[in-house]
């Protein structure tokens, strides 16, 4: 469970998929994986809690620490004290002589912590799960926060634990709209302002609670004790090395570069290199690499910074670090107003790119840009779609502003859908905070064209 919420939010098909492996009569292994905060362990918990289960959780940096851990949950799985394990045959021997009412779900919680305690753990695992798990009535479960290295430990044949976990599991951020769940006293287009900066992260999520998003940013950011002042630049600091680089990409995209060789001029990086941490950064779901869409220019992707955090962290709150040092919310909210309310914009966008892929069979999906009457511009959702019998392009446009959308705003974003290339059947999906204008939902009423608002879209 999430904090001290008593509900236990999303996650359902995960939870699915670990109980069809789960009820599999051969004993079984997964892998399960992802970036730190996303609720792993809160998910196995929820998993385990109507089987028997054994939780073993390893401590970075330390064999013994770990050691002791495991000594602790085997103790506490046992209802007495066991004999302190020294080394991972001795934590093997114990799972080997457990007994359980019904098969046993064993999680072995964040292992590449293990591993890089006792590197010899992993051969010693690889022969257990192949020559003792299969008598067992067992579950094995292993989890880790470090993508990277899980990746490589299940997935590199060089390494021991290769083959040994069919089908990796990697969670995932969750979606809007399972995240709005946790903010049921919000509005719906406040609950999106949440999403646009907590993302898919449930922790980032309790953390921030209030009456109104000022006061969730308040208490979550802008206080010197605030719990995720700090958050962005600890995820650096533990997923990106090294760091130096890593910042002066991020800051370079925050500042408005998209193109590779923008964001290598303006971090001071050759492109080479620039490509290899971007490309690090779209593996922890920090970046994305936009597609280009309808005849794109040049067909050069784009990168942008999804992670909501981390954009909120070098877009506004690099902005009020000296007012913080004197603990004053809100000077600081203030100080910021303006650049969190045009914080928004990208994140709505995700958003509605997220909506269009949940309510259209797309096959594809991206944006467009080009030139329209000398003019650099771009459109911001582009899908390939399908309703079963006939093909579609569905062109969506995305406006968090405090305006109505009106007749202009389409008439210019039907010419820049006219410089497209190879769209056939255009239908429109416009979404709008503010709502639109009369003349627009006379132009629905006439077909090929719907208008969505927060509330439209999920309320």
């Amino acid at each position: 469970r999430y904090g001290d919420m008593t509900l236990f939010i999303g996650r359902v098909r995960e939870l699915e998929e670990l109980e069809r492996r789960y009820s599999q009569k051969r004993s079984g292994t997964c892998a399960v994986y992802g970036r730190r905060r996303v609720g792993k362990t809160a998910m196995l918990r929820e998993f385990c809690k109507d089987k028997p289960n054994l939780f073993l959780l390893a401590v970075e940096g330390s064999s013994s620490a770990t050691m002791k851990s495991y000594w602790r949950s085997m103790s506490s799985f046992s209802g007495r004290d066991v004999d302190p394990p020294s080394d991972m045959y001795d934590v093997v021997d114990f799972l080997k002589g457990i007994k359980a009412d019904g098969k046993i779900v064993v999680v072995m919680d964040e292992l590449p912590y293990l591993t890089d305690a006792m590197p010899e753990s992993m051969s010693i695992l690889q022969h257990f799960i192949d020559l003792d798990l299969p008598g067992l009535d067992m579950f094995l479960i292993v989890c880790g926060s470090s993508i990277g290295a899980m990746m490589e430990m299940v997935g590199d044949s060089d390494k021991p634990l290769f083959g040994r976990f069919i089908g990796p599991m990697r969670v995932e951020p969750l979606p809007y709209w399972e995240c709005r769940s946790f903010h049921p006293h919000l509005s719906e287009e406040d609950c999106m302002r949440i999403y646009c900066i907590a993302g898919g992260v449930p922790l980032y999520h309790i953390l921030m609670q209030g009456d109104t998003v000022e006061d969730c940013i308040k208490g979550a950011f802008l206080g010197p004790y605030s719990p995720l002042r700090e958050e962005a630049m600890n995820v650096i600091a533990r997923e990106l090395v090294p760091r130096e680089p890593n910042m002066r990409v991020l800051e370079s995209m925050a500042s408005g570069s998209t193109r590779l060789k923008e964001i290598s001029e303006r971090s001071g990086l050759f492109e080479s290199s620039c490509k290899k941490y971007l490309d690090r950064l779209i593996v922890l779901g920090i970046v994305e690499k936009v597609v280009p869409m309808g005849g794109a220019k040049g067909r050069v992707a784009l990168y942008r910074i999804t992670d909501g955090l981390m954009r909120f962290h070098f877009k506004v709150l690099i902005e009020t670090t000296s007012s913080v040092e004197y603990g004053d919310p809100d000077v600081s909210y203030s100080m910021v107003r303006n650049l969190i309310d045009e914080f928004y914009g990208p994140g709505f966008e995700c958003i509605c790119r997220d909506w269009v892929s949940r309510n259209h069979r797309c096959r594809g999906i991206g944006s467009w840009w080009g030139t329209v009457d000398g003019e650099d511009v771009d459109v911001d959702i582009v899908a390939l779609a399908s309703d079963g019998v006939n093909e579609y392009a569905l062109v969506g446009e995305s406006k968090f502003g405090n305006k109505l959308f009106g007749i202009r705003e389409y008439n210019i974003l039907t010419r820049r859908v006219a410089a497209m290339k190879g769209l056939m059947n255009v239908r429109y999906v416009l979404f709008s905070r503010s709502g639109f204008t009369e003349d627009m939902y006379d132009l629905e009423e006439r077909g090929n064209i719907r208008l969505l608002t927060p509330a439209d879209m999920y309320g």
